[in-house]
């Protein structure tokens, strides 16, 4: 039985407690407390979250049916779009955006790049 129970991530998100949330992505009991807290992560947009969100978009050991793989990349993905945005300012996501993007995820180790439609 966990000391602490089920984490509560719209309060941690709340709070802004990213190194709870990350903590939370390996929460085993429930994997919705994953997915929600990929999806917290990727709303935050904290940094630190890139290599254990990264890690999760991989990790198929779980048996999800890769929901928490898809909310992981998801967020990964809002990083992207956001990064790339700021680079880019008031104008468009080109597609030279979208393949420096996709350079960068590839040598992190992922193809994570959302659609440009997407954001």
């Amino acid at each position: 039985m966990p000391l602490f129970g089920r984490p509560n991530v719209e309060k941690l998100e709340a709070n802004g407690n990213v190194r709870a949330l990350i903590k939370a992505l390996s929460y085993a009991p429930d994997p919705q407390v994953r997915i929600e807290a990929a999806e917290a992560l990727g709303r935050i947009g904290d940094e630190s979250a890139l290599g254990p969100l990264s890690e999760a978009s991989e990790d198929h050991a779980w048996g999800d049916d890769q929901s928490v793989a898809n909310a992981a990349a998801g967020a990964l993905g809002k990083f992207t779009l956001r990064r790339m945005q700021e680079a880019v300012g008031d104008g468009p996501i080109t597609d030279e955006d979208i393949r420096i993007a996709d350079d960068y995820w590839a040598s992190v180790g992922t193809q994570r790049v959302p659609d440009r439609d997407s954001h």
